[in-house]
């Protein structure tokens, strides 16, 4: 069965897509202002790329405190996954007159210089969930510890081999701080089993079709593979289908980052052992929330509860399904 099954992925957050270009809330002041408490700030959002569960997630988070504090966000989805895609969005955010932006940065150097420049015009810049090498050019980063999650799918992995086996991960660009934080997670893990022999992590550029041709690429020169960790459901997805067309579902045991649709779908039907679930929605909210602290000269602190490890036995806990698994759109 091949990829097709996972198509649903991107067509649900199209929807949202195209809902997302509106204002929530009242016209704000132009950028740099030094308005008081209470102003209907202008916000431009912009999650990581469209076609992604979890930043659709985030943007429902995001549109519901921005209605709660009566502040204005623009939410633009970037095409793709890269720092090229996303810089034009950033720059149009600044000419708006945008008073902040809230962005997950596709390349934690590319953007470095646009984002100082948007400071330089008086506009606040967070970044959310991923970060970029040079703090100086932002304000604040809204993030939890994603090494965390990492581990913990590394300890769970560890727990289903036995602690013995020989395992990978399949991750997504070279760079993302997010991703590239579960994955040292995971290896911190990894170091306390010595039976377990690990392989490293190998990049799928955030591609389920290349993300699938790799893991087949590593199975066929590892036949005795037993256990692979995606960092975030593309890469999940191509493992996916990889193990399948080789026949190793019940040899090689699987963890997913992340609990998009067709990631719990496989989690129902037995290709993954676990997920781990972000609480996204709380993430896209809080963002938000910071954001207007700072905007309004307060700290811009925020509280974002830790990861979480999902089976078949708590998918179904109505939490879980409230708190840790992504939505395609918004209601």
């Amino acid at each position: 069965m091949g990829l097709q099954r996972f198509g649903i992925v991107a067509t649900g957050v199209l929807l949202l897509t195209a809902a997302t270009g509106s204002m929530v809330g009242a016209q704000s002041p132009s950028a740099g202002t030094g308005a008081s408490p209470g102003t209907a700030w202008s916000i431009t959002y912009i999650p990581g790329v469209k076609g992604d569960s979890f930043f659709a997630t985030t943007v429902c988070g995001a549109q519901a405190k921005a209605a709660e504090l009566g502040v204005s966000l623009d939410v633009q989805l970037p095409p793709e996954f890269s720092a090229q895609a996303e810089l034009p969005i950033l720059q149009a955010a600044v000419q708006r007159g945008s008073n902040g932006i809230i962005i997950f940065p596709d390349d934690p150097v590319g953007l470095t210089a646009a984002m100082k420049e948007a400071q330089a015009a008086g506009v606040k810049v967070h970044t959310f969930s991923a970060d970029v090498t040079d703090p100086t050019a932002r304000s604040a980063n809204v993030h939890l510890d994603l090494s965390v999650g990492g581990e913990l799918a590394g300890e769970k992995l560890a727990e289903a081999l036995g602690g013995t086996g020989k395992v990978f991960v399949m991750n997504v660009i070279k760079g993302i701080s997010s991703t590239d934080a579960r994955q040292a997670g995971f290896e911190r893990a990894m170091a306390k089993y010595p039976g377990i022999t690990y392989l490293g992590g190998l990049f799928g550029n955030n591609d389920p079709t290349k993300s699938a041709e790799v893991t087949a690429a590593l199975i066929q020169a590892n036949p005795d593979l037993t256990g692979i960790y995606a960092t975030n459901i593309f890469s999940g997805l191509g493992a996916i289908n990889a193990v399948r067309q080789a026949g190793l579902t019940d040899q090689i045991k699987v963890i997913l980052h992340d609990t998009a649709g067709p990631e719990v779908e496989a989690l129902r039907s037995g290709d993954v052992i676990g997920l781990i679930g972000t609480n996204a929605f709380q993430m896209g909210s809080e963002a938000v929330s910071a954001m207007v602290k700072d905007l309004n000269g307060e700290v811009p602190d925020y509280s974002i509860a830790q990861e979480l490890y999902i089976t078949k036995d708590n998918i179904d806990d109505p939490t879980v399904q409230q708190e840790n698994v992504y939505k395609d759109t918004c209601s």
